[in-house]
């Protein structure tokens, strides 16, 4: 879960495009929402043969009501490290899920390649 700052709900809100999303992305985020009531998710959810866990359902979810493109992985050596909701540019703030902490984050995804490449130049 996340507890939210002022600032991080309006990097979410600018994301979003819509304070209204914005503020049932961050009751997702914060456990305040069950993401199966997005129905999105709830359509998602009866098509998967094994249940996904909390986390791919929270992300599903906020990829729905912030209208992004999708959920994306990154991954190195066949390890996912995050998840993240594909906002259309890697350079937008966007939800991220490390999956090494298990923390959700906003972030841009494209900031956390190119520090993942520099981690691997050391």
């Amino acid at each position: 879960m996340m507890t939210f700052t002022p600032q991080m709900f309006a990097d979410l809100a600018r994301t979003a495009n819509d304070p209204e999303a914005a503020n049932k992305a961050a009751g997702l985020l914060n456990g305040e929402v069950n993401p199966e009531t997005i129905p999105n998710t709830e359509t998602w959810l009866r098509g998967c043969y094994h249940r996904p866990s909390r986390s791919n359902l929270v992300m599903h979810a906020i990829n729905a009501v912030l209208d992004l493109h999708g959920v994306e992985v990154i991954e190195r050596d066949d390890d996912i490290l995050l998840t993240y909701c594909n906002a259309g540019d890697p350079y937008i703030e966007t939800v991220i899920l490390d999956h090494r902490t298990g923390e959700y984050r906003l972030g841009s995804w494209g900031d956390v390649v190119e520090k993942l490449g520099s981690d691997d130049d050391d």
